[in-house]
């Protein structure tokens, strides 16, 4: 535990500070909001978060958008999947696929004529 590990603490560092992210804990490595917080001031920190938010499209958009070789970090799905030279569209492909597949199905209603 320890300072490391304070998420309060981490957000407010990684947001204000390039760079801080490789001080954070394993766990906040590996928690989303700080990712997201740490990519917008430093895209850079994408070497620094876990192997499982290198997986997850949402978050390599935030670095991809804002530094051209983030994909070099993605997991290998991800790099698969996208251009190296440019995979924000991909990843914004995926995104909405995502997004379209994990919508609950509507009621189905029948008209009444």
């Amino acid at each position: 535990s320890g300072i490391k590990d304070n998420k309060e603490f981490i957000l407010d560092l990684v947001s204000n500070k390039r760079e801080t992210l490789r001080y954070a804990s394993e766990r906040l490595m590996d928690d989303s909001d700080v990712a997201k917080t740490a990519l917008l001031k430093d895209p850079y920190a994408i070497q620094f978060i876990s192997e499982r938010l290198r997986d997850e499209p949402e978050i390599c958009l935030v670095a991809a958008e804002k530094y051209s070789y983030a994909h070099q970090y993605f997991s290998q799905r991800l790099k698969d999947l996208c251009d190296s030279t440019n995979p924000t569209p991909g990843l914004r492909k995926i995104i909405l696929e995502n997004e379209i597949t994990s919508e609950s199905p509507k009621t189905d209603r029948k008209m009444k004529i």
